[in-house]
């Protein structure tokens, strides 16, 4: 039977962007079935519906060392052999969307598919995740109906459960992405390394995590 791990996560957060790849490697490495289930978190809920200069952003969380603040995302990049390609971005994201495209999409077997695919489309593609005809030509990109995705898009359909979500997670003590939740019991926050999870997931599979 396979284990139930949850990602809570934001697809803006870079570190949730490293996560992601490790979990991505972690699941291959460890042997052991897993079904993943998105869990959505906005890092920053209060940004307007069209999202703001990315620079500006950057630059009023860092100040104008922003290159600084780059440098370990990217040397975790490297050492996975993948890049980012943050000379491509121009939107810091509200990514309320992106996640309501997660809750109204796919079934389990093509969730993972369009995770990543938003994920790609961000951080590697410069890809505006806050334009609705972006996410629904993302959603054609994973096999689903992009005109359908599109409507949807422009109803008020699943922010109610992004916000839901927010909220429970806040109620559970968890407040830093990315968060990985096995068997709805057993915590692990942060971009931890792959061996890490694989040892995660090998103990859970085992039993031996109390």
């Amino acid at each position: 039977m396979a284990l139930k791990l949850e990602l809570v996560s934001d697809f803006a957060c870079p570190w949730c962007r490293v996560g992601e790849r490790h979990l991505e490697v972690a699941l291959k490495d460890s042997g052991v079935a897993v079904e993943v289930g998105w869990v959505p978190f906005r890092l920053n809920p209060d940004l307007p519906g069209t999202g703001v200069p990315r620079r500006a952003y950057l630059e009023g969380k860092f100040g104008a060392h922003v290159e600084d603040a780059h440098a370990p995302l990217e040397a975790a990049a490297k050492a996975g052999g993948w890049a980012f390609s943050f000379d491509l971005m121009e939107v810091e994201p509200n990514t309320l969307d992106a996640h309501r495209l997660m809750i109204w999409g796919p079934a389990q077997a093509m969730a993972t598919d369009l995770a990543r695919r938003l994920f790609d489309a961000h951080w590697e593609g410069g890809r505006d995740l806050g334009d609705r005809a972006t996410l629904a030509a993302i959603a054609g990109e994973a096999g689903l109906s992009a005109q359908k995705a599109g409507a949807y898009l422009e109803s008020d359909e699943g922010t109610q459960e992004v916000k839901a979500s927010q909220l429970a997670l806040a109620r559970a003590g968890i407040h830093a992405v990315p968060s990985f939740i096995l068997e709805g019991r057993f915590l692990i926050q942060g971009a931890v390394p792959v061996e890490v999870l694989v040892d995660f997931l090998q103990r859970g599979a085992e039993g031996r995590l109390y």
